[in-house]
């Protein structure tokens, strides 16, 4: 009984109440026991086995648990929607999950066979990749990249990928690196799809925006030939209606101006017809006097007319010419001068026979012609008209000066206006309507140069008027 206690006591490790003696060195001989030391012994001992069963069998649970987590656990790991690789601090690939495995196209022996990721990184995106893998060992805080790796069958895919350091679980030693892989080969191409899209709307909306652009500018450029052409004929609205105005005023003095003249020639022609034999010699040369009086106003008149007539209706061409005004002052002197030689008035030319000026002559004639008839109109008998001209720089100043009865300033302003016509009588009670003076602004104008007058009541008028002076002369000179 004794040796088969004695044998199941040396097959235990002692845990009871002699264990520290045991642990400590100190074997006491079993034969000095007492039996029921003996006894309490193997009771703790069968305590202490039973314990050992139990954590055994734990043990075991625990075991099959874990083994259960980890087949879990690492079913997840490989079937995940993201692939994971586990590369060394030297860049070798260590383990990879199989979702990596069906992204790259290769097992994962071959996977690791080829050992370096940067084998799978395309060749155009590996300098990238190297320097995510450089931040990776020096930041120390997780990176992530975007770059395409080249699968088995030679497609580009283009990846995501997020690497982060892991020093280990007992020190701070950098061991490893995580890094997850995604597949955004399709959120790319709806990148890009995205992008060619926005480049084509802004494309349309840029052609879209110029062509109602145009549109704008052809319709602001269309409202503003609109608000134009409105404001034109606003503008020939009032001027035919101020036109037609003066043409009213201007017809009703044509028909007063030629009424009174035909009116005396008639009545003059008929004393003649009826009493000729009875009028004395001085009053039938007094009578022809007026009737040529009479005509020769009524003949500038018409002529006057017809011209301005002509020109409103069908325009003028300018023909200019090199001439002298001395000579063609001359000219009109000895149209005027019986006219002048009737109220006995002097008519001096002291123009220059150079320069010669360059406008049409038979314009330049007509404005001689009808401010010397003007000036013998209103200058008294026994009065003075004189022609002067006065070089200004490149033109020629032309002046016909009188020792009439002048004109107040009220009158000057109305000169050389067609909405305003003024029918004043002469020194002999000659008529005029004031149209010449409207066609001779309109002729010296047309030949690029300007007229005036200045005048005071009972001191007389100038008359003058600027032309330009000829090249010929300018180079000469």
């Amino acid at each position: 009984m004794l040796r088969h206690l004695f044998a199941k006591l040396t097959n235990f490790n002692f845990k009871s109440a002699g264990q520290k003696d045991l642990e400590h060195g100190h074997m006491h001989d079993l034969s000095q026991l007492q039996p029921k030391d003996i006894v309490a012994i193997i009771q703790d001992l069968e305590s202490h086995q039973e314990e050992l069963r139990v954590q055994n069998e734990e043990l075991v649970a625990s075991k099959l648990e874990i083994d259960r987590l980890y087949t879990k656990y690492q079913d997840i790991y490989d079937n995940s929607p993201i692939g994971y690789l586990i590369i060394n601090i030297h860049g070798q690939i260590v383990e990879v999950n199989q979702t990596a495995v069906q992204l790259l196209g290769y097992n994962k022996e071959e996977i690791r066979r080829f050992k370096y990721l940067t084998i799978f990184v395309a060749p155009e995106d590996r300098g990238l990749y190297l320097q995510f893998f450089s931040l990776l060992i020096t930041a120390h805080t997780p990176r992530t990249i975007a770059l395409r790796l080249k699968r088995r069958s030679g497609e580009n895919i283009y990846c995501h990928l997020e690497g982060i350091a892991d020093s280990g679980s007992y020190s701070n030693r950098l061991t490893e690196f995580r890094i997850a892989i995604s597949d955004i080969s399709q959120l790319k191409k709806a990148e890009d799809e995205v992008l060619r899209l926005n480049k084509s709307l802004e494309k349309r909306v840029q052609e879209r925006t110029e062509e109602l652009e145009g549109v704008n500018r052809e319709l602001t450029q269309e409202i503003s030939e609109r608000k134009a052409i409105e404001e034109e004929l606003r503008v020939t609205a009032a001027e035919l209606k101020k036109l037609n105005v003066a043409k009213d005023k201007l017809f009703s003095l044509i028909a007063h101006d030629l009424r009174s003249p035909f009116t005396s020639l008639l009545s003059l022609l008929n004393i003649m017809v009826n009493s000729f034999e009875n009028i004395p010699e001085d009053k039938l040369k007094e009578y022809l006097n007026k009737i040529y009086t009479n005509a020769k106003s009524v003949f500038n008149l018409i002529e006057n007319l017809l011209q301005w007539s002509r020109i409103q209706i069908e325009g003028f061409d300018i023909l200019p010419t090199h001439f002298s005004i001395q000579s063609l002052v001359d000219k009109v002197m000895y149209i005027h001068k019986q006219q002048a030689e009737l109220k006995r008035i002097t008519i001096l030319n002291d123009t220059q026979s150079n320069p010669f000026i360059y406008a049409d002559q038979n314009m330049v004639g007509a404005v001689l012609r009808n401010l010397l008839s003007n000036a013998i109109k209103f200058t008294n008998k026994e009065g003075v008209i004189r022609f002067n001209s006065e070089v200004q720089q490149n033109t020629l100043k032309i002046s016909i000066e009188d020792s009439g009865i002048g004109m107040d300033p009220d009158v000057q302003s109305s000169l050389f206006r067609q909405d305003r016509f003024i029918s004043t009588s002469g020194t002999n009670n000659e008529q005029g309507t004031g149209l010449g003076l409207i066609l001779c602004k309109e002729l010296i104008e047309k030949n690029n140069g300007e007229i005036d007058v200045f005048s005071k009541p009972g001191k007389g008028s100038t008359f003058w008027f600027i032309l330009p002076i000829s090249p010929h002369s300018l180079n000469k000179s």
